[in-house]
């Protein structure tokens, strides 16, 4: 059997999200499969961005809601306060990423998934959240 090579599209990248008053939980990030090369290129423009938020700049690269606007095409194991899923779309992404905690930990995850992209980052995505892959 031949081993065949196929990128693809997407990945499922687990979150942990830790809430200020100490409850936390996974949620899982459905995000764009980059190229290294690709990757390259984003991560020159993050670490810029870096450079200007330390020298106390404004950002004109890439923030953390850049980042998951570029890379972010879907996500599981999100829900309101009730309880109910919230459906993944570009306005509830911003939502999202309008509280601060919940920026932090995706900002935070998509740049650790672009620097170690050779550690196993691809996990199930089910009704029971993701789950550690044995391979």
């Amino acid at each position: 059997m031949i081993f065949r090579l196929v990128k693809p599209e997407t990945i499922n990248l687990p979150v942990a999200i830790e809430v200020p008053d100490g409850e936390a939980g996974t949620v899982v990030l459905i995000v764009k499969y980059l190229t290294n090369s690709e990757v390259q290129v984003l991560l020159k423009e993050v670490f810029e961005s870096r450079r200007q938020i330390r020298d106390g700049k404004v950002p004109t690269i890439v923030s953390d809601f850049d980042l998951a606007k570029r890379l972010v095409v879907g996500w599981g194991r999100i829900g309101d306060e009730k309880g109910n899923e919230i459906a993944f779309s570009e306005q509830a992404l911003g939502d999202a990423m309008d509280i601060r905690y919940f920026q932090n930990a995706v900002g935070d995850a998509l740049l650790e998934h672009l620097l170690n992209g050779r550690k196993k980052n691809s996990t199930p995505l089910d009704a029971n959240g993701p789950e550690e892959s044995t391979t």
